[in-house]
């Protein structure tokens, strides 16, 4: 997996994400857009991405050893020939991320 530092300010639009302190930002949900809705957490947590194309959302989640938070968004189907692409953006100097593809 190929994977590329882009400053946040490049990213443009079509993006779905969650920050660390809980807020979230949507390109398609103006509910959910720069709104603090999501969960919090930290460097070392794991959080699962599934994406739902046919229910047109994506959901988030970070699981304990006895409890798990959620947070579920709506998201637009990509124009044709236009792919989503999986990204994160860290906050901190030394936070770090593995991302795992599940088939």
């Amino acid at each position: 997996m190929e994977v590329k530092k882009i400053p946040f300010r490049e990213v443009g639009h079509g993006y779905y994400t969650i920050w660390d302190g809980g807020w979230v930002l949507s390109d398609s949900d103006q509910e959910a857009n720069n709104q603090n809705k999501s969960f919090k957490f930290e460097n070392e947590d794991i959080i699962d991405v599934r994406y739902m194309p046919l229910k047109e959302r994506v959901v988030f989640e970070k699981r304990g050893a006895l409890w798990s938070r959620k947070f579920e968004m709506k998201i637009a189907r990509p124009a044709p020939g236009e792919t989503y692409h999986l990204c994160a953006f860290l906050s901190k100097v030394k936070d770090n991320i593995h991302i795992q593809r599940l088939l």
